[in-house]
C-alpha cells in the first residue's frame, strides 16, 4: 500500500489522484524482468479539466518508479469522463 502513495506524476506534473492498479508481472515481458511491479493510475490537473490514464514500472519491489507511458486520455475529472470508465466498458 505504501509504495502506491509514493508515485509521482513524473510526466504531467498534476498528481496521481485515483484509480490506482497494481500488477506484478509474473513472468518477463520485452525488458521487464518476472518481477516488475506496473501501477497504472489517473493523472489530473487541479482544475480537473483532463485525466490521464499513466502507467509507471518499478524492478526493485516499488521503492522507484519509471515512466512508461500514457495508456489513455479523457475529458474532465468526473464520472463517464474518466478514462478507466472507458476502459472498463470496451
Amino acid at each position: 500500500m505504501s509504495a502506491k502513495r509514493h508515485v509521482q506524476d513524473t510526466q504531467n506534473g498534476w498528481g496521481m489522484l485515483n484509480c490506482p492498479e497494481l500488477y506484478e508481472l509474473p513472468q518477463a515481458i520485452g525488458d521487464m524482468p518476472a518481477g516488475t511491479m506496473l501501477l497504472a493510475g489517473n493523472s489530473v490537473p487541479g482544475d480537473r479539466s483532463t485525466t490521464r490514464m499513466a502507467l509507471y514500472k518499478s524492478i526493485d519491489l516499488g521503492r522507484t518508479w519509471t515512466y512508461v507511458s500514457t495508456i489513455a486520455t479523457g475529458g474532465s475529472h468526473n464520472i463517464g469522463g474518466d478514462p478507466i470508465y472507458i476502459l472498463t466498458i470496451i
